[in-house]
């Protein structure tokens, strides 16, 4: 036996080498992968409403996670280089990210896996394509957070013997678990049942007891502000069982690439673990508790989203989770299939790298659709910063949002600070569409009074032949919306009063460049209820759609 295992060493000793390479490799290559992404939703949420000196603090759930950690390391990189570049935030997230796929490496060796099965896997999860959310959104580093210091704390947890000073280590380590999001509730719990089956119940009550105290008293405190976003009626409440099952297949069909395999192949490692129970007791306790606890994490998060439908739970964060959950029990069942012959540890190498290949090339595919969404967003949030920056007249609210679709986070107040704090840099110009885009969300106003001084109306250009001014009014009519172009010099406004209920919607352009128009943007309007419509921006022209019947249009110059 001895002589078996010296023989070992030098592969042990390749693989290991093949793994710190697949580390620095996949950093690389996620780091180019993600090198046009921008800052998006959640991540405005700590920049913008979670900065130094605003009244929301550290403490305070973001949706239902304790996320004091991510909001201190968001605090942390924009106070070292503001909104300048994503890349150090992204950096971030994979120097977590890589981390969790060494500390499962490790977990799989120490279970008893082999050492290429257990670097196989790992590369496959380092280039996870199913769980893209966590390696290209680098809010998601509250996922990947929670997991790296869950396995963490029970790396110290799991060992025999007395309850000891590495049990004191574990409680820190799972309380730090906790403040990077809810996922660290079910790592906890994964911790307690591993305990349980190397320790007994006592010690495993001991284990769970400080980090379950400190997560009750914040709860207390002030968690259950926010404890659930989406509440569910009881009958959604009973699919919770269906919301599980949805991500545990779905999760695994995403990772290996394989439709329909997920029921078959998760069944099967259930099988398989079940056979390794006589092992539970000691190297396999941690996959047995981890397979329990990815049942564990479905469920509670099935609780608080089901609202959204079981199709929720086939999310990538999630099956980020169920993959990082089930990677040390694959690894287990995968070398216990692999003793009794050679082959059989060659295939499933090679379904592995198969798997690992498909994994990238979902990465690349996701980077791209994902630059394709966000660009326009990201040239907007810019042209509206340099807005602020050139001193433009502005007369949207405090609260009005520069980017509405996916910066929803970001009010304009909170942009005029981040500008005024240097955050953006000096902000270049913008395409012109950007500037349309941001120009229609700052520049535009409607309501009882005008949002500008008094000055010369707009001219009235494109509109319906018959649509004549007299006095500085036009009566437009129309059995459907009626389009017309006013021509603004510089700021200034008219007033609409309908015959009929319905929408406003105006498109902005320029009478330098009609044809370009950006998308249009509704406001809704009350029968015989004059409203304003004001235009701060210099030499508009954009074009409005009136409700259908007649609409009486006052302000205008001959």
């Amino acid at each position: 036996m001895a002589d078996q295992e010296r023989a070992a060493e030098p592969a042990a000793r390749a693989a290991l080498a093949v793994h710190l390479a697949s580390l620095a490799g996949a950093f690389a290559a996620l780091m180019y992968v993600s090198r046009n992404i921008w800052f998006f939703a959640d991540d405005w949420e700590f920049l913008a409403r979670r900065r130094h000196g605003t009244t929301i603090g550290v403490w305070v759930p973001h949706n239902e996670h304790w996320s004091t950690v991510p909001i201190l390391v968001y605090r942390a990189l924009y106070d070292l280089v503001g909104l300048r570049s994503y890349r150090p935030y992204m950096a971030v997230l994979l120097v977590v990210h890589l981390l969790l796929a060494h500390l499962l490496w490790r977990w799989m060796r120490r279970s008893g896996a082999g050492a290429w099965i257990a670097t196989a896997l790992a590369a496959m999860f380092l280039l996870l394509g199913a769980g893209w959310e966590c390696l290209l959104f680098p809010f998601a580093m509250n996922f990947s957070g929670a997991l790296l210091f869950g396995f963490a704390a029970l790396l110290l947890a799991d060992h025999d013997g007395r309850f000891g000073p590495r049990d004191v280590a574990a409680w820190a380590v799972a309380v730090v678990a906790l403040m990077w999001s809810g996922v660290a509730v079910s790592m906890v719990a994964i911790m307690g049942i591993a305990v349980l089956l190397r320790r007994g119940v006592l010690a495993a009550l001991a284990t769970v007891s400080v980090p379950a105290a400190v997560y009750l008293a914040w709860f207390a405190a002030v968690g259950h502000h926010n404890a659930n976003t989406t509440p569910a009626s009881r009958a959604q409440l009973l699919e919770v069982p269906t919301f599980v099952w949805v991500g545990l297949t779905r999760g695994v069909e995403g990772i290996t690439g394989l439709p329909g395999a997920g029921p078959v192949l998760v069944l099967a490692l259930l099988v398989l673990l079940l056979r390794e129970r006589d092992a539970a007791r000691h190297r396999a306790a941690v996959a047995v508790a981890a397979a329990l606890g990815t049942v564990a994490l479905l469920a509670l998060t099935g609780v608080g989203r089901i609202a959204l439908g079981v199709d929720a739970a086939a999310a990538p964060r999630y099956a980020y989770a169920v993959g990082a959950l089930l990677l040390v029990g694959t690894a287990i069942v995968v070398t216990e299939l692999g003793r009794s012959s050679a082959a059989i540890t060659a295939v499933v190498l090679a379904a592995v790298a198969a798997f690992t290949v498909q994994g990238a090339g979902q990465l690349v595919t996701a980077a791209r659709a994902r630059v394709a969404v966000l660009a326009p967003p990201e040239h907007q949030i810019l042209a509206a910063a340099r807005m602020v920056e050139t001193g433009e007249l502005l007369i949207a609210g405090p609260a009005a949002l520069p980017e509405p679709r996916y910066s929803f986070d970001m009010p304009l107040d909170a942009l005029r600070q981040l500008v005024g704090e240097g955050a953006f840099g000096t902000v270049p110009e913008q395409p012109p569409e950007s500037r349309l885009a941001a120009a229609l969300q700052l520049q535009v106003a409607v309501g009882p009074e005008p949002a500008v001084d008094g000055g010369p109306g707009p001219r009235l250009g494109e509109a319906p032949a018959a649509a004549r001014v007299t006095g500085g009014c036009a009566r437009l009519h129309g059995a459907g919306p009626v389009f017309v172009r006013l021509l603004f010099a510089g700021p200034g406004w008219v007033s609409v009063t309908p015959s009929a209920g319905g929408d406003l919607t105006v498109a902005m352009a320029t009478s330098a460049d009609p044809s370009l128009v950006s998308a249009p943007r509704t406001f809704p309007l009350t029968a015989g209820r004059t409203a304003v419509l004001s235009v701060s921006a210099a030499d508009a022209a954009p074009v409005v759609s009136l409700p259908a019947g007649d609409d009486v249009v006052c302000g205008l110059r001959p």
